[in-house]
């Protein structure tokens, strides 16, 4: 019976994730099969950096990720959908897209939970405590909650999310300063504006802030309509935003190279 109830909450989704320094994904739209896909590609051109037989033999010239984001594991927690669901819909997209398993494969790479992204319960067996970048994806719950509160609850579901976050993140041992995650970061997509956002958000022990709103609606908007009457515009916006191919990237100062000796630093 044991063995039987493991097997059924691996194949549910409903057991607990042992990562750390992952990137956690809570909640599902529109966009999140996209967001993996550029997370992945991502990944697969920090892999590739290091793919030729002097790196793999001479492992002190292998290049660093320009972002922890690249060679972090991917964690997605939903409710709204099966384990799955979510594996078919992405799986689909990553072998139309031309990702490889052998860089990124679903079960290894990207994990996928069934679960609450409100409930701290369920924050906690995704590790969210350990995680070091966390983008809260609920505009379509908030969306239902707001037609069914008719207008008076907007954005309830994110902020939801973020406090039980705060809770989790902030309570992680008796001393915060001791367990906080360093450079941890939470990008909150929205959909509309939200008023209450700031008094739900929490700062580093050293003081800097830890909560990135995104508020693209007004962007997106007036993006539709500018490349509306420029045909191939939006094809070139996505391709310099993308992560496929050449991109722009920032990479810390202390792993650049530069000097007549070519130091790091």
């Amino acid at each position: 019976d044991t063995v039987s109830t493991f097997m059924t909450s691996l194949t549910s989704g409903s057991s607990k994730v042992v990562e750390k320094g992952h990137t956690l994904i809570l909640g599902w739209n529109e966009s999140t099969t996209r967001l993996i896909l550029q997370i992945a590609f991502l990944r697969r051109g920090f892999l590739m950096q290091n793919e030729t037989w002097s790196r793999r033999i001479f492992w002190w010239t292998r290049v660093n990720p320009s972002t922890p984001v690249a060679n972090a594991p991917i964690v997605i927690l939903n409710n709204t959908e099966t384990k799955a669901a979510m594996e078919e819909k992405v799986g689909s997209y990553f072998a139309a897209n031309g990702i490889s398993v052998w860089r990124t494969k679903i079960g290894r790479d990207v994990v996928f939970r069934t679960g609450d992204p409100c409930s701290a319960h369920d924050l906690v067996r995704v590790a969210a405590y350990d995680a070091l970048s966390i983008c809260v994806m609920l505009t379509d719950r908030d969306r239902v909650e707001d037609e069914e509160s008719e207008g008076l609850v907007t954005n309830s579901a994110t902020i939801r999310c973020v406090l039980a976050l705060r809770n989790i993140v902030m309570s992680n041992g008796p001393e915060p300063a001791q367990t906080f995650t360093q450079n941890l970061r939470v990008i909150v997509q929205l959909s509309t504006e939200c008023k209450f956002l700031d008094a739900s958000s929490f700062l580093t022990p050293s003081g800097s802030s830890v909560l990135f709103p995104q508020d693209i609606s007004k962007f997106i908007n007036s993006l539709m309509f500018y490349c509306t009457g420029r045909p191939g515009l939006s094809s070139i916006i996505f391709e310099f935003m993308g992560f496929q191919g050449h991109t722009i990237r920032t990479r810390a100062a202390h792993d650049l190279h530069a000097g007549p000796h070519w130091e790091r630093g």
